[in-house]
């Protein structure tokens, strides 16, 4: 008997049982977070299906591939580059231009969210005293969408990133004003 009671009041044991919660409230937060970035809030319902449908797909056609008899050649960054531009094209349709404006500026010298179309590209903005992250194509930043660590790997996917980019797109009122190259444009 006594040794249970000492064990509710060691130290250790609290500690071990408030990692624990500490990881389930962590999972929660994730779930949570994916939840809300894909789904939106309840008030926004009919947007978030057509933006969830799309989005499901990507996730769905990327599980499994199909065996081939011969295995497919890695593609090359500009058949990766054209795959993007494609995308970035039926996602935004007759703003493609704008958006490409504002991913590779008007020219040398000139502002360019992501010049090369590189998915992977991660911004880092504490070095210089900003917020967050700019993760993937579009340069989604994490602090101001509120994604965490863990949505770092869904912001690299470009057909992911130009989605949740067409959705701040159209929640600014159909420009780019969220993105410093949007505004120094003004696109």
């Amino acid at each position: 008997m006594k040794n249970l009671i000492r064990r509710k009041y060691d130290l250790r044991y609290r500690s071990d049982r408030r990692g624990y919660l500490y990881v389930r409230l962590s999972v929660f937060l994730f779930f949570a977070v994916i939840c809300l970035v894909l789904g939106g809030t309840y008030k926004e319902h009919t947007q978030a299906k057509e933006i969830m449908v799309p989005v499901f797909e990507v996730l769905e056609t990327q599980t499994q591939p199909e065996p081939t008899a011969t295995p497919e050649p890695e593609p090359t960054p500009t058949d990766l580059q054209a795959e993007i531009k494609a995308e970035i094209r039926r996602v935004f349709g007759e703003d493609y231009d704008k958006a490409m404006t504002l991913l590779q500026g008007k020219g040398s010298g000139t502002c360019a969210e992501n010049k090369h179309l590189n998915p992977e590209a991660i911004n880092d903005n504490t070095t210089w005293g900003g917020v967050g992250q700019d993760i993937g194509i579009f340069q989604i930043n994490t602090h101001w969408q509120g994604f965490n660590q863990n949505s770092v790997r869904f912001l690299k996917n470009y057909k992911i990133n130009i989605q949740v980019a067409k959705q701040i797109f159209d929640e600014s009122g159909g420009n780019f004003s969220r993105w410093t190259c949007g505004r120094e444009f003004k696109i």
